[in-house]
């Protein structure tokens, strides 16, 4: 039982990463779209498991690689401020 409510809430936490990645980088070019983010997730999760994290790490490999590129303007404390906002 846990554990399905462990994973659930991992797919509507990686859903909502992905639509506000979607979001974010809308309209940036072809090195910086989100087909570029889908596939650094698509290497990410692949690395991630011939590597044998466990699944939670598996996870955060997934959701750092769908924000890797969420536009981090001159200040960093922006990038806190609006994924904090997002969380």
């Amino acid at each position: 039982m846990v554990a399905h409510a462990m994973a659930a809430s991992h797919a509507a936490l990686t859903a909502a990463a992905e639509a506000f990645a979607r979001a974010e980088l809308a309209g940036n070019d072809g090195s910086h779209s989100f087909d570029h983010v889908a596939r650094v997730r698509a290497s990410a999760l692949a690395l991630a498991r011939q590597e044998g994290l466990a699944e939670a790490e598996v996870e955060v490999a997934e959701l750092a690689a769908l924000l890797h590129d969420v536009k981090v303007q001159t200040q960093r404390s922006w990038f806190r401020v609006v994924v904090a906002a997002w969380l």
